[in-house]
């Protein structure tokens, strides 16, 4: 199984690192080489990753499948990215 893979930046790369992480593992797997999954971490975009969570500035680092964005309220939202 592979797992906790990602790109961090622009959702064209991300979605170009998804679609050759999955083509990979469809030739290990036509191979022979059991791959039961893949684990794409993290599931949200991070926030202040960067400094190992140390500090508050709330930067978000766009990895996760779904984009974070702070509301008025000061509470993150999350919404599926549409690729």
């Amino acid at each position: 199984m592979l797992t906790e893979t990602s790109i961090d930046g622009q959702t064209i790369n991300r979605e170009i690192w998804l679609e050759n992480t999955v083509e990979h593992i469809r030739r290990l797997r036509d191979d022979g080489v059991p791959m039961l999954g893949m684990i794409w971490w993290p599931m949200l975009d991070q926030v202040d990753w960067d400094g190992a969570l140390t500090h508050r500035i709330g930067k978000i680092h766009e990895v996760g499948l779904w984009n974070l964005k702070r509301q008025k309220t000061g509470r993150w939202r999350a919404w599926q990215r549409r690729w």
